[in-house]
């Protein structure tokens, strides 16, 4: 079952045949999920700069302690939503769980498929 949402770019098992665990079932289209990833980087490098630049200010007695604080905090956040954006452009490649047999293969390159899809 996919995790994540998005249009099936390949389908590299065919029906009826073996697959060991961790081999691609297929993947989803990771276009969206690599922008989201790139985007959050960048906000994540610019709230680290600024974190920075407060700092500097509040270690000459020029800047508030309440600044850094705030900056900290939007870092964190942003490391936290990188990390669930990583998660989600992983989640892209549909991985087999067990050894096993691929059965009932209904899936084609170009479907659509939801998060908890059979």
């Amino acid at each position: 079952m996919p995790e994540v949402a998005g249009e099936v770019v390949d389908v590299p098992v065919a029906a009826n045949t073996p697959v060991k665990a961790g081999d691609v079932l297929f993947r989803i289209d990771p276009t969206t999920y690599q922008a989201q990833v790139q985007t959050i980087e960048a906000q994540l490098k610019f709230a680290e700069l600024r974190r920075s630049q407060f700092s500097e200010l509040q270690s000459r007695d020029s800047g508030r302690a309440f600044d850094v604080q705030q900056r900290e905090s939007e870092v964190e956040q942003l490391r936290a939503e990188l990390e669930g954006a990583r998660w989600n452009l992983d989640k892209t490649t549909v991985r087999a769980p067990a050894d096993g047999y691929v059965t009932k293969l209904a899936l084609r390159k170009g479907a659509r498929v939801t998060a908890q899809s059979p």
